[in-house]
């Protein structure tokens, strides 16, 4: 049963949850909707200078919680004695952004896609580091719900499994209270985590592992090299099954495909330059022959005016995905 206390601190969380407008000026919402979210804070590992332990529950921190894509605020609250927050009246479907800022300034979040009814919402370094990996991602300017979701379950995995064994942190957390440190360790959780989840579909074949293997390489490129169109849902869908069937793609055939998209002469020369790029950025990969997914990533990298053998449009990507899946 809860407390008399709780339950003062539950009531007035979804009192501010349905009244709390955008930037905090108590307009109420146009819908109440059906979705809630509770959860607990806890502080980073790393933390030595919280009043809590390093990894225990944050006591009356200040919780808010926001629409992610516009930032728009749709409740705040405390956390209560034992670091639990809250939130009631939100709409099912929607994205949101739960951010919690610790005594001594780090500033944990989660992001969550609601359904109806109450979802789980801890709050910790891990989540904080996913979310952050999907920022990287949208920065380059993409939104892709299916892309979002993937990076922050694969990104979360990986952070979980291997906290800060990555790229520039070698074994160290970002400070907490810099945004721009944590957007740094981000975008390199996502290229880790990438590299984990192509080597892993690369030793299991399974279907998932592929899918989400498949997504990552997308949303590898799109982060860092600011890939201008996204493979829709038939490309991606033809080449996690080239995956898992663990077709491989020769340079001789993997020109031949390109040469018939672009219309125009694509030589091996043209192939191997497109394996060597995406090799930089997904060493996962490798062999002499290709997996589709990996051609298909190297033929939608570089610049259009340099590289000739260079996928420009969606419609592009989809045929050659098609081609090169099929053997």
């Amino acid at each position: 049963m809860r407390s008399a206390v709780k339950d003062v601190a539950v009531a007035t969380i979804i009192l501010t949850a349905l009244l709390a407008g955008c930037g905090g000026t108590g307009d109420a919402p146009s819908v109440v909707g059906s979705a809630g979210v509770e959860g607990t804070v806890y502080a980073p590992t790393v933390d030595t200078t919280c009043v809590t332990t390093a990894g225990a529950p944050c006591a009356g921190c200040q919780v808010i919680v926001e629409q992610t894509q516009t930032r728009r605020r749709l409740g705040q609250t405390q956390a209560d004695g034992e670091g639990r927050y809250e939130f009631r009246g939100l709409n099912a479907g929607e994205c949101v952004t739960i951010r919690a800022r610790l005594e001594n300034d780090a500033n944990l979040r989660v992001r969550l896609r609601l359904r109806d009814g109450t979802c789980q919402g801890d709050i910790d370094e891990d989540t904080t580091m996913a979310a952050a990996a999907v920022e990287a991602l949208e920065q380059a300017g993409t939104v892709d719900a299916f892309l979002d979701d993937t990076v922050q379950q694969v990104c979360s995995e990986y952070q979980n499994q291997y906290r800060y064994q990555y790229q520039r942190r070698q074994g160290q957390a970002p400070s907490f209270a810099d945004e721009a440190e944590v957007a740094d360790a981000g975008a390199d959780l996502l290229a880790a985590a990438t590299e984990g989840a192509v080597r892993r579909a690369l030793q299991t074949r399974l279907r998932t592992d592929c899918e989400q293997a498949v997504a990552m390489v997308e949303a590898r490129i799109r982060q860092q090299d600011g890939l201008q169109f996204g493979w829709d849902e038939e490309t991606r869908a033809a080449l996690g099954e080239a995956m898992r069937a663990a077709r491989r793609i020769s340079v001789q055939r993997a020109a031949q495909v390109a040469g018939d998209v672009l219309s125009t002469e694509v030589t091996q020369a043209d192939i191997c330059a497109a394996r060597d790029r995406i090799r930089q950025r997904i060493a996962a990969f490798n062999g002499q022959e290709m997996e589709a997914c990996e051609c298909l990533a190297g033929l939608c990298l570089g610049q259009a005016e340099q590289v000739r053998a260079r996928l420009r449009t969606r419609s592009q990507a989809r045929r050659c995905a098609s081609e090169l899946a099929s053997g």
